[in-house]
């Protein structure tokens, strides 16, 4: 207990020397955007409620995996009916898009991916920039992501 005030003083000046407090980890779900729970008619309520469930295990976002993003339709469709249930839910759940390079998903459709939430209000974000992942996206090139 005698060192809870010099303790405190050392978190009181911490941001003035640029000391800053960790920043809390997120537990985020690889969801495979191809294979809705409740099918491939899956509806904005049907999506709350795979986003409620998985909140009871903890999970803070999906990471969402897209293999085809314009060649199939169904990825842009249900990403938007994604998105809209995580906004409609205010419940701060966040996603973020994780490219899947193994079906050939052309480099411009992962950009188109990207520029579609990147203001969505539930788009999880780094520092203040989107974050987003990849399968075999270092197939690209380092000149792709630069």
């Amino acid at each position: 207990m005698r060192y809870f005030p010099l303790l405190a003083l050392c978190l009181a000046f911490a941001p003035l020397i640029g000391i800053s407090a960790p920043v809390p980890k997120k537990v985020f779900a690889h969801y495979m955007v191809c294979l809705p729970a409740a099918g491939h008619e899956a509806t904005v309520e049907d999506y709350k409620g795979e986003i409620l469930e998985a909140q009871k295990y903890g999970i803070d976002g999906f990471a969402l995996n897209c293999a085809a993003w314009s060649k199939e339709p169904h990825y842009k469709t249900r990403t938007a009916k994604i998105f809209q249930a995580a906004q409609e839910l205010k419940n701060g759940f966040l996603l973020f898009m994780s490219a899947d390079f193994a079906c050939q998903l052309p480099f411009d459709d992962f950009k188109d991916m990207v520029e579609t939430y990147r203001n969505h209000p539930n788009l999880f974000r780094l520092e203040g920039r989107p974050l987003v992942s990849t399968f075999l996206g270092e197939a690209q090139g380092l000149s792709a992501w630069v």
